[in-house]
């Protein structure tokens, strides 16, 4: 039940067995039926705003009938009847306390606004007329404390509800907003997951050929910076081995390009297969093809050609083709730069392809 149903309740609850209360005390010191009407219409209402309440599901219709009646009526008929502002600081405080509850906006104002006014016009008639207040009896006064006494317990109770529920509703919605936080925070570590690896995935594609898989001119360009770089700082040496394939020209001419391309891939898995993990190797352009071999001098480097062009003249592809390839070698000199340092292994390949093909020459 939330809150306001629970004052609502017990302000109905409060009317009802006050209005009783007083009827009991009247009778018992034989005060007029006429008397107890009021009490008896307050039972009435009360009960006309619980069934009202229950009827349409707190539609704050009996809320406002019990708010009137209760500031308009049963406030100035207790400060007259149980002896002035000394007996009904209980209800006052407990009025006080619904109406804050219970209303909001223009209603709160108009029903705040209203008590302070009837209050203050009581207080000040009291303190001109005493005579308005009578003097009640023992029975009436101890009465009137007990009920002051409920009120008063009743309206605490109400406050230490309202700031437990408050408080309980604000962890609440502190979870919340810690779960939501939490779960955007999970939301945005998958979606950055999930952009690295778009990313990765799209720099993978960016520096592999597109038929054979090997890196490409972009990746070989970079890693020849870097292996320069490298070798600036350490004097470590490395070399590079270009070749290309003999005739390929009439190869694609006679068995089409087709078959000029399976022999393009076969040619690079072979090849790839046998360099180190430590060396890059990729497409240069057409038929050609670039080895960067890092801390490996020329002599090595030559080796190395020599045993590739020895497994590739030996080896059939497609349709049993025989293929032969041009190898040029070179190792990289101290204040080359990438142009001069291509620009020389590329001369070392066209001369080897100028001598008779299928060789391993140096520049």
């Amino acid at each position: 039940m939330s809150l306001e149903k629970k004052l609502f309740s017990f302000l109905v609850l409060f009317g009802i067995s006050m209005s009783t209360i007083s009827i009991i005390i009247d009778l018992k010191v034989g005060l007029p039926t006429s008397v107890n009407s009021i009490w008896v219409i307050l039972v009435i209402v009360f009960l006309l705003a619980y069934i009202i309440d229950r009827r349409y599901e707190y539609s704050k219709i009996g809320v406002r009938i019990v708010g009137i009646f209760s500031v308009f009526v049963l406030l100035p008929y207790s400060f007259v009847k149980f002896g002035g502002s000394s007996t009904t600081l209980g209800y006052v405080f407990l009025m006080v306390v619904s109406i804050c509850y219970l209303f909001n906006g223009k209603e709160k104002k108009f029903f705040m606004s209203t008590l302070l006014s009837i209050c203050t016009a009581l207080i000040l008639t009291e303190h001109f007329y005493p005579e308005i207040s009578e003097v009640p009896s023992k029975e009436i006064i101890l009465a009137s404390r007990t009920v002051q006494f409920l009120s008063s317990a009743i309206a605490i109770y109400l406050i230490i509800v309202a700031f437990s529920t408050r408080y309980e509703k604000r962890l609440e919605s502190t979870k919340i907003h810690n779960d939501e936080l939490t779960l955007k925070n999970d939301m945005l570590v998958e979606e950055n997951i999930e952009l690295e690896k778009a990313v990765k995935e799209f720099y993978e594609l960016s520096i592999r050929d597109k038929n054979t898989k090997i890196f490409n001119r972009v990746k070989l360009d970079e890693s020849i910076s870097c292996e320069i770089a490298r070798s600036r700082r350490s004097r470590e040496p490395f070399s590079l081995i270009m070749f290309d394939i003999d005739l390929f020209k009439v190869i694609n001419d006679t068995y089409g390009h087709t078959v000029g391309d399976l022999i393009l891939i076969e040619l690079s898995e072979l090849v790839n297969s046998h360099v180190r993990e430590i060396d890059t190797f990729g497409r240069w352009g057409g038929e050609e093809f670039l080895i960067i071999l890092p801390s490996t001098k020329i002599f090595s480097a030559i080796q190395i050609a020599e045993r590739l062009r020895i497994l590739i003249e030996n080896k059939l592809f497609p349709k049993d083709i025989k293929i032969t390839c041009s190898f040029g070698v070179t190792e990289y000199r101290i204040g080359d730069t990438e142009f001069e340092i291509v620009e020389r292994v590329d001369k070392a390949l066209y001369k080897a392809k100028n001598n008779g093909k299928n060789k391993v020459d140096i520049n």
